[in-house]
């Protein structure tokens, strides 16, 4: 994993790559002493751990050698991290939703808020990127940027925002709503959302910050800029109440599968997460976010693809010896 740091728009410093995942699962790799996947092309493969509490089988929680009793237990994935972090994972990946699905009688479906969560891995680990899920319908750009702020600075500069817009029909409700805003009411939003958030990790230049005891010059405060926004979703005067973090800003991850959500992601983001339960139901998400244009100056001339698997691991079968049988006529 590359931590780079960050010139002024959120773009990589000259000279540096695109942080936290570099991923092209498509070429055969093998694990490095260091923890690099090389494939024999050159290119990286990197590999992120989607972390669900109960596992990714709705009856995982009840398989001999699980820890339910843990699902509420910080330390289980601070733990988690951990062993990633040595088997030379690059990230860990928490998804989120603002409501309780119906469906919670015989499943987990609850989880911790995923920046509380992973302030306490970042305390645990020292490497590892840290991926959360925030909703730019359900969020303010002011709160979730000084969050994504603070987590970076915690963390060193280890923080990846997934971007959603939450399709939860019952979200709504919780703030507020009677239904849950339109599908292109939400996509609208959070391109303006966007644009929010990134003007705010900006407002602070990367030398802003003086902290000079001999002169008594704490920060520059002309290198810190209001942002002065005013659109159709929001208003916002700005700077940010926080100083610029080591990465700038965090990586932007982005997994719709829609129309607008893929050109959303081509815009945007950085990696883009696909799961699919076929493999060849994959393959046309890529080629249609590469296609769409524009592409902003916060994004990487190429997405990174993320492709979702689920691993069983199957103890092997006793080994059968072969009897002959002699017998006699």
């Amino acid at each position: 994993m590359t931590r780079a740091t960050r010139s002024k728009a959120g773009c990589p410093a000259p000279g540096h790559e695109a942080r936290l995942v570099q991923i092209d699962s498509a070429t055969e790799a093998s694990m490095s002493a260091t923890g690099t996947t090389k494939a024999t092309n050159g290119r990286r493969l990197s590999l992120n751990l989607f972390i669900y509490p109960g596992g990714h089988h709705e009856a995982g929680w009840r398989f001999p050698g699980s820890a339910p009793d843990r699902l509420n237990d910080v330390s289980y994935y601070q733990e988690l991290a951990r062993k990633a972090e040595a088997a030379k994972f690059d990230a860990v990946f928490f998804a989120d939703g603002p409501a309780l699905p119906d469906h919670v009688r015989y499943a987990v479906r609850f989880r911790f808020e995923p920046l509380t969560l992973l302030t306490a891995l970042a305390a645990a680990t020292s490497r590892i990127g840290l991926i959360g899920t925030a909703s730019t319908t359900y969020f303010e750009p002011y709160n979730l940027a000084r969050l994504y702020a603070s987590l970076d600075h915690i963390s060193g500069g280890r923080a990846g925002w997934n971007i959603v817009t939450t399709s939860v029909p019952t979200a709504g409700a919780n703030f507020g709503l009677s239904e849950n805003p339109s599908h292109a009411d939400r996509y609208a939003r959070a391109g303006e959302f966007l644009e929010v958030v990134t003007k705010l990790w900006d407002s602070w230049e990367d030398d802003a910050l003086v902290v000079d005891p001999v002169s008594g010059l704490l920060a520059d405060d002309s290198k810190i800029h209001p942002i002065e926004h005013i659109g159709r979703h929001f208003r916002v005067k700005g700077a940010l109440n926080t100083p610029r973090s080591p990465q700038g800003r965090p990586v932007y991850v982005q997994a719709g599968a829609s129309d607008d959500g893929r050109s959303f992601a081509a815009r945007y983001a950085e990696a883009i997460f696909t799961a699919h339960r076929r493999w060849t139901a994959r393959r046309p998400s890529m080629p249609t976010s590469r296609r769409a244009p524009p592409r902003s100056a916060a994004a990487p001339s190429m997405s990174a693809s993320c492709r979702g698997s689920a691993p069983i691991s199957v103890p092997p079968k006793p080994r059968r010896r072969r009897c002959t049988r002699s017998s006699t006529h």
